[in-house]
């Protein structure tokens, strides 16, 4: 596995969300990459998040923007839900 490497504009926003979402799946487990995709919406699958987590998979701004979304939206839900 590629540690990854986030460069280019809007790196530190970059370098956040690829936190979050790590952060998200090791609380969640190795099965919660399809909700945080369902959650993103068109263009990001499961696929994508675990080449985004393993550096293989490059996405535009728009693209960790839903990424963040979904996990905005996911760990609302969490909060509402009592965890």
């Amino acid at each position: 596995m590629t540690e990854p490497v986030i460069t280019g504009r809007c790196s530190t926003e970059k370098a956040e969300i690829l936190a979050r979402l790590q952060s998200y799946r090791k609380e969640h487990g190795l099965g919660c990459l399809a909700d945080v995709a369902k959650a993103a919406g068109r263009g990001i699958t499961d696929d994508t998040l675990r080449g985004v987590l393993h550096g293989d998979v490059t996405l535009d701004i728009k693209g960790w923007r839903q990424i963040g979304k979904a996990l905005d939206r996911l760990t609302a839900a969490g909060e509402d839900n009592g965890g």
